[in-house]
């Protein structure tokens, strides 16, 4: 993981990626492996609450940024509602995007 502001690609260094990611338009990488995961997840019948690629994408997160604990949420409203109580703010929060 990159850690100063001069190593991004935009500041001179080297690109993270080969080939450019495109915004907008799916990075899917090998297609016959993503078929296979949604395949499996079909297979299974268990989309969320806590099932298995729920888990993996939680634990493959914490382990990118280096935290303890990851825990995925289904929106940004849920998310921010979750971290107020956590540090246990009070009162009226107004939030802007």
């Amino acid at each position: 993981m990159k850690t100063d502001i001069g190593s991004l690609a935009v500041f001179g260094g080297d690109p993270e990626f080969q080939e450019p990611l495109h915004v907008g338009r799916p990075n899917i990488g090998d297609r016959s492996r993503l078929l296979e995961r949604i395949n499996d997840l079909l297979d299974r019948r268990w989309l969320t609450n806590n099932g298995p690629l729920v888990q993996e994408f939680e634990q493959r997160v914490a382990n990118m940024t280096g935290v303890k604990h990851c825990i995925a949420m289904c929106n940004v409203t849920v998310a921010l509602e979750i971290a107020i109580r956590a540090v246990g703010m009070s009162g009226e929060v107004i939030v802007h995007q």
